[in-house]
């Protein structure tokens, strides 16, 4: 399965080129390994994040303006303890984890031939304020 990973210049490929993470055929970019992962703080990670973040907020507003044509859902409480978040976040990670690996083998197993002009990005996140403190000036 073709994986387009990055939109950027030689440079930013070189590294995962080099450690055989990807291999570049035809200007493509084939994932060898079930996930890479670029360097904390690089480009390369910049450059997901933004691109990931975009991906995320446009799913988001087509709740809101375009009759939920993308995937944005999601559980929000208050006055949990923490040891109730951590309970929470350990059983989201595991199925999250579960779910993505899934998608990740379906995706892998559909045909090279499927050169189709269309991507998905599908993920989670957990967001908790426990080792948060609260500034008295917060609205």
């Amino acid at each position: 399965m073709y994986v387009h990973v990055w939109k950027h210049q030689n440079p930013k490929r070189d590294g995962p080129v080099e450690n055989g993470a990807v291999t570049e055929i035809d200007g493509r970019v084939i994932l060898n390994t079930r996930s890479y992962q670029p360097l904390a703080g690089s480009d390369d990670q910049l450059a997901y994040l933004a691109d990931n973040v975009g991906d995320h907020l446009a799913s988001a507003v087509s709740n809101v303006v375009d009759g939920a044509r993308n995937y944005d859902m999601g559980v929000h409480y208050r006055g949990l303890s923490a040891k109730a978040i951590k309970d929470l976040e350990t059983q989201f990670r595991t199925r999250m984890n579960q779910t993505l690996n899934e998608l990740d083998t379906m995706a892998r197993a559909m045909p090279a031939a499927e050169d189709g002009p269309y991507r998905f990005r599908a993920g989670g996140y957990f967001f908790d304020d426990v080792d948060t403190k609260e500034k008295k000036d917060d609205p």
